[in-house]
């Protein structure tokens, strides 16, 4: 249903929800989130907060970066999945590989398990710590993830 919802406000510019310790959503739920927000031309920001979420798996990720990847807007991605103990390393980098196809992407925060942020603020950099996550982040995500696009600043939180 806020998925629906969503795709009704073609204009709306930002996105920020808060899903804390809901245990009612699953993949099913960030599937349909995903494809109401593939119609957002407009989304510049999108902050969603799934802390304690217990359901969310693999294939919500998937889908979620797959719908955001889509919007050409979007320059600012915030998302937190501590506590979310079905996502594995293949929803990391799927949702990773998704966010890769956003063409105006210039500042990404992504929060998975209990860990340490890492603050990125150059293309070396970047390119420096996700080489240590290579069991997260495969290295064939890497070039996506750090284009020339995302010349800000990248926040990634990886377990």
């Amino acid at each position: 249903a806020l998925g629906q919802g969503l795709g009704r406000l073609p204009a709306l510019q930002s996105v920020h929800l808060k899903f804390w310790d809901c245990r009612e959503i699953g993949d099913a739920g960030l599937q349909a989130l995903g494809q109401g927000l593939r119609q957002l031309s407009a989304l510049q920001s999108v902050r969603l907060n799934f802390w304690g979420c217990g359901e969310i798996g693999d294939a919500g990720l998937h889908a979620l970066g797959q719908g955001l990847g889509r919007l050409p807007a979007l320059q600012s991605v915030h998302l937190n999945f501590r506590d979310c103990v079905k996502i594995g390393d293949v929803g990391k980098q799927a949702l990773v590989q998704g966010l890769g196809d956003a063409a105006q992407l210039s500042a990404l925060d992504l929060q998975f398990e209990s860990s340490s942020v890492v603050r990125a603020h150059s293309r070396g950099e970047v390119i420096r710590i996700l080489e240590n996550y290579e069991g997260v982040v495969p290295q064939m995500v890497v070039p996506q993830i750090v284009a020339p696009q995302m010349r800000r600043s990248v926040l990634c939180t990886i377990a």
